[in-house]
């Protein structure tokens, strides 16, 4: 059995101080500089390297809609939110 990621004590160490001068920075300042959030291009990166693109396929392939208008709360997956749409119960 092989693994293609191994997360290791010391890249969660990175992450955590990453994370932690991220966070100082918004308290201190309500924002995060753009060296510290990277290029537009890593985040894309990022989203392919989880797999998201895929993940969102599969949202559209089997995303589940209401099957009759009189459902209470519908529940729909979109790529990159998530919404709930309530309904007030009919009356009749």
């Amino acid at each position: 059995m092989g693994f293609k990621i191994s997360i290791t004590g010391g890249t969660t160490r990175v992450v955590f101080v990453s994370v932690r001068k991220a966070f100082q920075q918004l308290k201190e300042t309500g924002l995060v500089s753009p060296e510290l959030m990277g290029e537009a291009s890593d985040h894309e990166e990022m989203l392919k390297m989880l797999g998201l693109p895929q993940i969102y396929e599969m949202e559209k392939k089997y995303t589940v809609l209401p099957r009759s208008p009189s459902s209470r709360a519908v529940v729909a997956w979109r790529p990159n939110r998530f919404s709930w749409n309530r309904r007030a119960p009919s009356r009749s």
